[in-house]
């Protein structure tokens, strides 16, 4: 595990502490890529969040909408991928 890994875990683990000690609504859910549990923060009743974030244990960029008690998750994989499995093309910077 290189430095920017430890660091992501244990930033997550400080989050998670902080969050379990203000008692904070929290949902678990498994990574789909590692499968190791976290948890996120339940949104309030009516609301809908959506966010990426990164799994603090392998990584992966992940999709996250939290509904209530609710969080369904997308492994992001394809960034930049047409249907066709073609990359795009990066449009030149114009000043």
């Amino acid at each position: 595990m290189n430095k920017v890994e430890k660091e992501r875990l244990v930033n997550y683990r400080r989050w998670l502490y902080k969050a379990e000690l203000n008692e904070t609504k929290l949902i678990a859910y498994n990574c789909p890529k590692c499968l190791e549990k976290l948890q996120t923060t339940e949104a309030p009743e009516g609301e809908t969040w959506d966010t990426f974030s990164n799994c603090p244990f392998c990584g992966s960029l992940l999709f996250k909408v939290t509904q209530g008690a609710t969080v369904k998750i997308d492994l992001i994989l394809n960034i930049g991928v047409k249907p066709d499995g073609k990359h795009k093309a990066a449009k030149p910077y114009a000043e």
